[in-house]
């Protein structure tokens, strides 16, 4: 055996190990708790992780958009195109960096698409093109996944006003391609745009009930939008954040109007979910263009997410134009629907709240209030092994982990490769059974939450049988 033939075999060896070594994308945590922020106060978003036990940041606002290849030509190759964002996307990469260095590499950092007068996506460009553009910048380095919070205008003639058949079908192909590598989905849609109390359905998001017994002259009510990505993509998507805040809301209507307690709203929306088999009845046929039958939408448990409002919803003047306009569930309300939900085993997979930016605003800390009773020992964000196998929760580092332990079987590899070229043993024999061994053991170790005991370490005696 040559020394080139050696090196060939090393190559070989190292390159499969990293080709089967699992994705480096940050998995989500049981019970989420998820903060958007625009970035603009790192403190705060610090105060919110550390403090107040929230473990998913979404960082808005950003979009892909095609460029030209020339002024007379608006094709658009599968590397032309560009992030048009405010974030300074150095500075979060510095700063998530730090959070991992400090010990919170479990959080998972998302970046949000649209949000109101934002823009819808740019659908000159196919999901493949979208997706090579993202992967070839910065944010693919950055972000464990997306958000898809796609809304409506104040301009009511404004076309965002409408969701195209091709919008949604291009936001579905990019959640089945990112979700398909290890990113992390999600959406956030208002209430009126996934409103499982309604089987109307329109892809308009500029509607006005004129029957409506609480603000019936309000023109920016969806009608199931959302439901279309849903029901055609569900399972691309990890996360369903379903702003019961959006501009009087049904919920508000339920809560203020009509008087429902807040933490009976909140209990019987989960509970109602949940009794009929965690979907509802959307007629789709309303609109013709999608030739689409009336079906049921599965809204999973497992990814509704409740969005509230922060302090900045908080509103005691009956005076004001915007009086009960955005509805405040406080943190109190919360814990009593958790705790009935929790009896009932019908809990959702968290709580979600705009934005980071008004932590403390009108005195309100909601994002703490939760994260008390969502995770009592009030440390769930950081990453350490001790404290997640206390709380139950499982490793969210598994993944990391994994990865590093992959580089170390790598190690090994590649010295007992050299080990059998010296004493001429049967390399290749050896290398298979070795990764089978050490695949065995990761996969072990990731269904543990990092406590399974190495069987490399501990049954060392297959290597000995191979080399023998």
């Amino acid at each position: 055996m040559t020394t080139l033939l050696l090196l060939q075999h090393i190559i070989a060896i190292t390159a499969i190990s990293l080709i089967s070594a699992p994705s480096k994308i940050r998995e989500l945590p049981d019970q989420v708790l998820i903060g958007y922020t625009s970035g603009h106060n790192y403190t705060k978003v610090k105060q919110s992780i550390v403090n107040d036990g929230v473990n998913v940041v979404i960082w808005s606002f950003i979009d892909i958009v095609a460029t030209p290849t020339s002024p007379n030509n608006t094709t658009v190759s599968s590397h032309n195109g560009n992030i048009r964002t405010n974030l300074d996307l150095q500075t979060i990469a510095s700063f998530i960096n730090q959070l991992d260095i400090d010990g919170y590499s479990n959080i998972i950092h998302l970046t949000s698409f649209g949000g109101w007068n934002g823009p819808h996506l740019d659908t000159t460009l196919s999901a493949h093109e979208w997706y090579t553009i993202w992967q070839y910048s910065n944010a693919s380095k950055i972000f464990h996944g997306i958000d898809f919070d796609l809304e409506g205008s104040d301009n009511l003639t404004s076309t965002n006003n409408v969701f195209t058949v091709d919008c949604l079908n291009l936001m579905g192909s990019i959640s089945t391609l990112m979700n398909d590598n290890g990113y992390i989905v999600s959406i956030a849609p208002p209430l009126s745009y996934l409103n499982m109390n309604n089987s109307n359905f329109s892809r308009y998001v500029n509607i006005s009930i004129p029957n409506r017994r609480w603000h019936s002259d309000f023109h920016y009510f969806g009608s199931n939008a959302y439901a279309y990505l849903l029901a055609k993509y569900g399972n691309y998507i990890d996360l369903i954040s379903i702003q019961l805040y959006e501009s009087w809301s049904d919920a508000g209507m339920s809560i203020y109007h009509d008087g429902v307690n807040g933490s009976d709203y909140l209990y019987n929306f989960v509970h109602d979910l949940a009794v009929n088999n965690e979907s509802y009845h959307v007629e789709f046929d309303q609109d013709t263009t999608l030739g689409m039958k009336v079906q049921n939408v599965s809204v999973p448990l497992s990814k509704l997410v409740i969005g509230l409002a922060n302090g900045w919803a908080v509103n005691n003047n009956p005076d004001s134009s915007n009086y009960h306009k955005a509805l405040y569930i406080s943190g109190k309300e919360c814990e009593v629907t958790y705790r009935r939900l929790l009896n009932d085993h019908h809990v959702p997979r968290g709580f979600m709240y705009w934005t980071i930016e008004e932590r403390g605003k009108n005195d309100v800390y909601l994002a703490k209030d939760i994260g008390q009773f969502l995770f009592p020992n009030n440390d769930t964000s950081k990453s350490d092994d001790n404290n997640n196998n206390k709380k139950g929760h499982n490793n969210n580092t598994s993944r990391s982990r994994g990865s590093q332990h992959y580089i170390l079987g790598t190690v090994t590899i590649i010295g007992l490769s050299i080990y059998c070229y010296i004493r001429r043993y049967d390399i290749r024999s050896l290398w298979i059974r070795v990764i089978d061994h050490y695949h065995d053991y990761v996969s072990a170790l990731e269904d543990s939450g990092g406590q399974q005991q190495a069987p490399l370490l501990d049954d060392s005696s297959f290597i000995f049988e191979t080399v023998r």
